[in-house]
């Protein structure tokens, strides 16, 4: 069996100290701020940002199939790759 929940952990450059941050459903995609304070994610329900300390996230936009997040240097806006949907119904 597959699982659909993975662990998210943050560790540092010399591989010491890893530190589990949290559970959540498989992303799709994720990318670290630059201020390595925030995390962007995708799932199947949206984007996300998560702050790394407090734990609170926020849906910033609810679409599907992301597949690539990428941080601007600024740290104040996130570009996505987002695969077309299609219908094989």
């Amino acid at each position: 069996l597959t699982s659909m929940f993975s662990d998210l952990w943050l560790v540092d450059m010399h591989g010491e100290s890893p530190r589990k941050l949290w559970r959540q459903p498989t992303p799709g995609a994720i990318a670290l701020a630059p201020d390595g304070k925030r995390l962007a994610f995708s799932t199947p329900d949206g984007v996300y940002v998560r702050e790394i300390e407090s734990g609170r996230e926020q849906r910033i936009i609810p679409w599907k199939n992301v597949r690539a997040i990428s941080w601007l240097p600024s740290g104040k806006q996130i570009g996505w790759l987002k695969t077309p949907e299609t219908d094989r119904g």
